[in-house]
């Protein structure tokens, strides 16, 4: 008996894609015989109205290998919806991900978990040192959006819960011109909650025009002079050094930015000691 070598990435991606194209293939011609069965859809003589097709009942890990890009909305509504995205292997496992608040997962997890049922139920787990991250969702019948439930734990107390919604993205996805370009206008806040304002002006070519801290403007020829895209599939920015006129400094380690281009936020110090969140909107 001769054993067939294993599938590569790009062959498993190809399956993957065919698979996708298969099943709305499959509904788009089981929606046209529905409309012929009807005598053209809606008031035929055979009852009238559409027939909704099954529910798909083959999902697998596999279906969620890629780039999801969406929103966490926490339960306590004085908080509000921030941005994160999760990137999954070929075999729907998280590989890395953040959100635009302190969370960084893009170093090697200590333990991440995947399981997906046939009607596209599944759950995620991923155990980042002190962090416990849980995704309970659904992947919906296109296979292009997952929505449901977060919690979030930190050395075993709760940090967070609430809804996410995610889409599947790709490369190209985000660009400095459509998302970034722009007047930006938000705080940095430290652990204490104490929050001070900060104004950015970018240009269609990730020019940083003015940064505006707390009333002191940045050193443009000590600093970073321009944003550009670590991750354009996920919105995720190159990291940035800002030097403020008065010497303080302020080292970005990561800022995203949301799909609409309405949210920039992320972590980074002040002065290297101090962990602050960088939240910033749009100015229309």
């Amino acid at each position: 008996m001769t054993t067939q070598a294993p599938l590569s990435a790009r062959e498993c991606g190809a399956i993957r894609q065919l698979r996708r194209i298969s099943v709305i293939v499959g509904l788009v011609i089981f929606g046209a015989f529905t409309l012929l069965a009807c005598g053209g859809g809606g008031t035929g003589s055979a009852g009238g109205g559409s027939t909704t097709p099954p529910p798909r009942e083959d999902f697998i890990n596999e279906d969620l290998w890629g780039d999801w890009v969406g929103t966490l909305v926490p339960s306590t509504t004085a908080k509000d919806a921030y941005s994160f995205y999760i990137c999954c292997d070929e075999n729907g496992k998280p590989i890395s991900g953040a959100d635009a608040k302190s969370h960084d997962w893009s170093v090697p997890f200590v333990y991440s978990y995947v399981k997906v049922k046939p009607d596209g139920e599944f759950r995620m787990i991923i155990v980042d040192c002190s962090d416990l991250y849980t995704f309970d969702g659904h992947i919906d019948q296109s296979g292009l959006i997952i929505t449901g439930s977060y919690l979030m734990l930190h050395e075993g107390r709760l940090e967070g819960e609430g809804t996410f919604s995610s889409v599947i993205s790709a490369p190209g996805t985000f660009s400095i011109e459509d998302q970034v370009a722009g007047q930006w206008s938000g705080t940095i806040r430290n652990s204490t909650g104490l929050s001070k304002s900060l104004e950015v002006a970018v240009d269609s070519f990730g020019t940083i025009l003015s940064y505006v801290f707390d009333g002191v403007t940045f050193d443009p020829l000590a600093s970073s002079s321009y944003m550009s895209f670590e991750n354009d599939a996920v919105g995720r920015l190159d990291s940035l050094s800002i030097t403020l006129a008065n010497g303080s400094t302020q080292s970005i380690s990561h800022l995203l930015v949301d799909e609409m281009g309405s949210r920039l936020g992320g972590t980074g110090l002040v002065d290297g000691v101090e962990i602050v969140i960088f939240s910033l909107s749009k100015i229309p």
